[in-house]
């Protein structure tokens, strides 16, 4: 079906995140060490993940279910 759109959607924005984690990390705007902020990394990215299979299941596995 619209298979293109997923991979555009989550490739092109998975470059971009990475790209500002990179950022962030470099300049000093994101410290892992501090609890609280790789927390709220680690839930960040979990929920960018947790939305990306779903989505991927909604859209390349139930159309074909039935």
């Amino acid at each position: 079906m619209f298979t293109i759109s997923w991979y555009y959607l989550y490739g092109v924005g998975g470059a971009f995140y990475a790209l500002g984690t990179y950022l962030c990390l470099r300049s000093g705007a994101l410290d892992l060490q501090n609890a609280g902020e790789r927390r709220m990394f680690v839930i960040t990215t979990a929920c960018l993940t947790l939305f990306a299979v779903a989505h991927a299941l909604l859209q390349f596995v139930l159309p074909h279910v039935g």
